[in-house]
């Protein structure tokens, strides 16, 4: 089981899909990429917009189809850190920073751990999703989520991520919704949902929360996100050292 605060920072959704659909290939440590697109399976059409080298996808979304444009990086002709155009360096490692980023905050979350006050209707369900006569997820009346086992955390991830709603049922119910789009399931209003009005009366929910660092070091993701950094820095390293051979080469040659 799984609980996920819906108060997190993230950037948009849309821009984060787009970055993880955008070309980039095998993880090596000065940044080489082996192909220009990942298997999927999104449906890409062979059009491509005009002058904007966009092309359409067509994704299957929850039973529901969805046109969006992504844009593909040619890396053909890209070997290393130091030979990637400049525009497509700084994407790799926007995108690289984002998933670092993600990734701690989903460790961090798994660790941390609310003493709270057992009354407060803020805790109290909201609603649940069931898909084939299971209870896949719970949201309360603050629209924080708990899911349960075999549940995609990534996609609710992404999900929360895009939404700029306020804290409470509003959010709970689109939450809800759009949970059981993902899942195929349905939608179940708890007796103790409470209108936004009631909650904004509430009184501010007081709590303690503790991270437990030591279970987040030895939770396996940590070391993933270790080495992520650590080739992220190297790829940087790489191309700052080869940025300045080439700009001591260029004042060489000018001031000779």
């Amino acid at each position: 089981m799984t609980t996920i605060g819906s108060t997190f920072s993230y950037s948009p959704a849309d821009q984060y899909a787009a970055r993880r659909n955008s070309a980039v290939a095998s993880e090596t440590p000065d940044g080489s990429a082996a192909t220009d697109r990942q298997p999927g399976k999104s449906h890409a059409s062979a059009a491509t917009a005009s002058g904007a080298n966009l092309s359409p996808v067509t994704v299957n979304f929850g039973g529901k189809l969805t046109t969006m444009l992504f844009q593909f990086l040619d890396m053909s002709k890209v070997t290393t850190a130091a030979d990637m155009p400049e525009d497509v360096y700084r994407r790799i490692i926007e995108m690289r920073e984002n998933d670092i980023e993600m990734s701690k905050r989903r460790l961090e979350n798994q660790h941390t751990h609310y003493s709270r006050p057992s009354l407060h209707a803020g805790y109290d369900t909201y609603a649940t999703v069931s898909e084939g006569g299971k209870v896949v997820a719970t949201i309360d009346n603050q629209g924080h989520v708990t899911t349960y086992d075999g549940f995609d955390q990534k996609r609710l991830e992404a999900l929360i991520m895009g939404l700029n709603v306020r804290s409470g049922p509003g959010l709970a119910k689109l939450l809800a919704e759009q949970i059981a789009a993902m899942t195929g399931g349905r939608v179940s209003q708890a007796s103790t949902a409470i209108t936004q009005r009631q909650f904004d009366a509430l009184r501010p929910i007081e709590s303690t929360v503790t991270v437990d660092r030591d279970a987040m070091k030895a939770d396996p993701l940590y070391q993933e996100i270790q080495d992520m950094q650590a080739k992220l820095d190297e790829m940087k390293s790489i191309r700052q050292e080869t940025q300045a051979q080439r700009d001591a080469g260029a004042a060489s040659r000018f001031g000779s």
